[in-house]
Parts: C-alpha cells; sequence; structure tokens
C-alpha cells in the first residue's frame, strides 16, 4: 500500500505545475467541497472571462478545475466574431452562451434555448450575474419557439 501512493505521488510530482494545480483544484471541489457544502455552489471565474457558480454536477466540478477547455471551445473563439448573431440550441446551464456572448460583444447577440426549467433557471442566473445584455434566453425547445412565432432577431 505504501509503495502504491508513493508510485502516485512521485506521478504527481513529475506533471506540469498547471496540471498539478488542475488536478489540487479538481480535488478540492469533487472531494471536500461537493462533500461538505453540496447545496451551496462556488463562484469561479471562467477562462474567458465572466463567473460562474459551480454547483454539485460534472459540468461545475470540469469548469471549477478548468478541464472544459477542449477543441469545441478553441473552435468558437476562433470562429466567433464581433457583431454577429449565434444561436444556442439546449445551452444547459449556459457555459457555451456566456463564451459566445463575450465573443460576439456587446453588438452581437445571443439567442439561448433551454427546454429544461431547471437548467434554465441556472442558465438564467448565469446570464444575470454575468450582466449579458446582449443574451435572449428561451425557456423552449425549438420546435415549441418556432409554432409560437418568435420574432427572434
Amino acid at each position: 500500500m505504501n509503495q502504491e501512493i508513493i508510485s502516485h505521488m512521485t506521478q504527481f510530482w513529475r506533471k506540469p505545475t498547471a496540471d498539478k494545480l488542475r488536478a489540487l483544484r479538481y480535488h478540492f471541489k469533487t472531494g471536500l467541497w461537493n462533500h461538505f457544502c453540496p447545496q451551496i455552489p462556488f463562484p469561479t471565474r471562467l477562462p474567458h472571462g465572466g463567473w460562474w457558480l459551480a454547483r454539485n454536477d460534472l459540468l461545475s466540478d470540469a469548469v471549477f478545475a478548468r478541464i472544459c477547455d477542449g477543441s469545441d471551445v478553441k473552435f468558437l473563439e476562433r470562429f466567433l466574431r464581433e457583431a454577429t448573431t449565434v444561436v444556442d440550441i439546449g445551452a444547459h446551464l449556459g457555459f457555451y452562451t456566456l463564451l459566445m456572448s463575450s465573443r460576439v460583444g456587446t453588438q452581437g447577440r445571443v439567442l439561448a434555448f433551454e427546454p429544461s426549467p431547471r437548467e434554465f433557471r441556472h442558465l438564467r442566473t448565469h446570464i444575470r450575474i454575468n450582466g449579458r445584455a446582449n443574451v435572449r434566453l428561451e425557456n423552449a425547445d425549438m420546435l415549441t419557439a418556432s409554432n409560437r412565432s418568435l420574432s427572434l432577431l
């Protein structure tokens, strides 16, 4: 058992500093915070600016540990331009909505659709605490929204 612990410690210390910090953040959030304070969201800064209320869920754990900077984030950062309009279908808690909002700027618009009332409440909270006036939220799926003849643009 002691040899196994020493092996894990050795592997950990050989990692680059950024990887060590990411691992420590992840284990703090998933091990301590989620265990002792599961109902209290933990405010954390997003890599692209803005704030995220990290709750007791997998996405929040990944956001808090800064392990959600995948190829899709890099694509959106390269693809989106100022003053464009984008649609986020299935916005969930708003991670990509906030990224899109920051990329298109104040002259751009983000239309975010989330049909789940529970996820929509968290999405709305994330948009409000970040003061994103260029985001329009719809608590509906695309079919319902098109049937109501929404004036989106």
